[in-house]
Parts: structure tokens; C-alpha cells; sequence
């Protein structure tokens, strides 16, 4: 793994989209999430390489404001409706009639040789220290009218999800950047998610169990 802000090459994750309780979309984690909104935490395993605008982002802000989390926030409202990773899954959340996003990862740091995933011991530290307060603090707030649903991006992630969260829906799904063209086949022709994977997410969220879509 690698961490050089030098370089601008930070830890990325814990970016809460949310729809505050006067219907307005804001990013960050200070925002009051809508009692009323349903919300889904997609997890990746760690992020992707981080490309020379993103670093030169990083190196910017922090020369003129110090290192500080909203230089992540700051970056994610302007790469928004960039990212493929982003968008695609949005299409989905939107198509599950979710308002609210967390988008982190199990481990908040790029790989330092991108070729591999991070090793167990790194994954087993940052889930433990990390994600697991993330996740937990959402799910606290759940009611009847407020579920907040897993989404495990990769089976490497959906698998550790499943472990660590074996009474709640954790729903695992091609990573939609780098799946040779799986996680488009969970939608049709006109960009509709399939009836049978709505279906069985939908029973998922009511017994509560763990399925991979494919």
C-alpha cells in the first residue's frame, strides 16, 4: 500500500452523499440524513489508482490549507459525474430507489504495485479500525422507515462483507470498471436492472442474507 501526500497519493473513502432533511444533496459527513431516506454503503476493496489531476488536486490543497479530510470531500464534488465507477453504480442505486450513498472501501489506501490486492493482515487492520465504525454508525440509524443495504463491489469485497456482517443484506456485484463486461449483463438492453436481480435483492433485504448477482 502506499500513502505519500507529498505526492498526493492519500487515503480515499468515507464519502457520504446524503439528502439532507430539507431535500438538498451534500457531500461530506456532517450532513443530517432525511428520516424518510433509504440509503445503500457500497464498499470497494480499496481504491484504484489514483490519477495526475487527483494527486495535483491533493498537492494543491493541501500546500494552501493543510491536510485535512476535506481535501477528499472537496475532490469527490468535483470528479462526481466523472468517474465510470461512480456513475454506473449510481444507475443501479438510483433504480433501487436509494437517496443517500456512502461510498468507502475496506482499505482506504491505493495499492503500491496496482497488479495486486491488498494482503489479509492489511484488509483484517483497516475493516476492523475503520469500516466496521462506518457501517455500524448507519446501520444504528435504521428503522422501519430508514434500511441502509451493503453493496460489496468484487466478490473479494462482497465475501468479507458477508463475513463480517452475516445478519444483515449484503449484496455482492461486479465491480463495474473491471469485470470484462459482467456487471453490465445485470442490466438490459435499455439499462433496466433486470427483473430477477430487483427480485432477489428485494428478498435479500427482507431475510436478511447475503447473494452475489451475476
Amino acid at each position: 500500500m502506499i500513502n505519500n501526500p507529498r505526492k498526493g497519493i492519500v487515503p480515499r473513502g468515507i464519502i457520504l452523499e446524503a439528502i439532507d432533511d430539507y431535500g438538498n444533496p451534500t457531500v461530506g459527513t456532517s450532513t443530517s440524513i432525511s428520516n424518510a431516506a433509504l440509503g445503500v454503503i457500497v464498499v470497494g476493496l480499496n481504491p484504484g489508482e489514483s490519477g495526475t489531476k487527483e494527486r495535483y488536486h491533493y498537492r494543491h490543497y493541501f500546500k494552501h490549507h493543510g491536510r485535512n479530510y476535506q481535501s477528499v470531500t472537496n475532490w469527490h464534488k468535483k470528479s462526481i459525474n466523472t468517474y465510470k465507477y461512480h456513475s454506473r453504480l449510481r444507475k443501479l442505486i438510483q433504480q433501487l430507489n436509494r437517496t443517500n450513498i456512502l461510498w468507502t472501501e475496506i482499505a482506504k489506501c491505493e495499492n503500491r504495485n496496482k497488479k495486486n490486492n491488498p494482503c489479509v493482515e492489511t484488509l483484517h487492520f483497516c475493516s476492523g479500525i475503520y469500516l466496521k465504525n462506518e457501517i455500524d454508525g448507519l446501520l444504528s440509524l435504521s428503522n422501519h422507515n430508514n434500511k441502509w443495504l451493503i453493496l460489496g463491489i468484487g466478490r473479494d469485497a462482497w465475501k468479507a462483507l458477508a463475513f463480517l456482517y452475516p445478519r444483515e443484506a449484503v449484496i455482492g456485484i461486479p465491480h463495474p470498471t473491471g469485470s470484462w463486461g459482467y456487471y453490465s449483463k445485470l442490466f438490459s438492453h435499455n439499462g433496466q436492472l433486470l427483473r430477477k436481480h430487483f427480485n432477489s435483492i428485494t428478498a435479500a433485504i427482507t431475510t436478511k442474507h447475503a447473494i452475489w448477482l451475476e
